[in-house]
């Protein structure tokens, strides 16, 4: 993490430097939909091993973040971001619990276009290149014997396109939103350090991929 505040650091401080580039910190939220599909074949199969009771499927989360960035001249906006995608399950009484927790980690490189606009609101569309990184846990307990704990560990590539609006607030302040689609599928997955395959003997994944509403506060550094 503090290797990632440098870089964020000399990224605004290299910024700051170019003529016309307006530096902002940027803090967002919203949600996602997930894709899933290993993660809920396998819930799939639990639910039958278990019925009736019942786990809910993964489909979709919150997400929440950070970035920095700066507008230039010409309506062109680059940045780089941090979100991070939540997305859990769990099921279980006084006789036992299954949970998964499959937290998504979204570091990306973003840039957007905003189009001329009258008053203080304007358009823009653009696009996220990045990684996802799969940092999360499954867990079994029954009683009378100890908890059972795996923690799964992926990654992959991230694309997303978005369209969305900025409307300022204030001469330092602007607020932003954001609608797209995310390709981001965690993939190699291994639990405890062991390669793990889906039904169909494929190397198993966690799949971000899905539609994302984003939302949030820009915070200008300089006039």
């Amino acid at each position: 993490m503090r290797k990632v505040l440098t870089i964020a650091l000399l990224f605004v401080a290299s910024l700051a430097s170019v003529a016309h580039a307006r530096p902002y910190f940027e803090a967002h939220a919203g949600w996602s939909s997930y894709s899933m599909t290993d993660v809920n074949s396998e819930i799939q199969a639990v639910n039958y091993i278990i019925a009736p009771f019942h786990m809910n499927e993964i489909s979709g989360g919150i997400l929440y973040g950070a970035g920095f960035g700066a507008d230039l001249s010409g309506g062109a906006s680059i940045g780089i971001a941090y979100d991070r995608l939540t997305g859990s399950t769990d099921v279980g009484d006084a006789t036992g619990s299954i949970k998964y927790d499959v937290p998504g980690n979204v570091f990306r490189a973003t840039g957007h276009y905003a189009f001329k606009g009258q008053g203080s609101a304007r358009a823009h569309l653009g696009a996220s290149l990045g990684i996802v990184s799969e940092d999360g846990t499954v867990s079994l307990s029954a009683a009378g014997s100890s908890l059972i704990h795996g923690d799964i560990k992926g990654s992959g590539a991230l694309f997303e396109v978005f369209g969305g609006g900025d409307f300022r607030l204030g001469s330092q302040i602007s607020a932003m939103a954001d609608v797209g689609y995310r390709h981001a599928k965690a993939g190699g997955i291994e639990v405890d350090g062991t390669p793990v395959y889906n039904a169909s003997g494929d190397k198993y994944s966690v799949d971000f991929s899905g539609f994302m509403l984003r939302a949030g506060l820009k915070f200008f550094l300089a006039k």
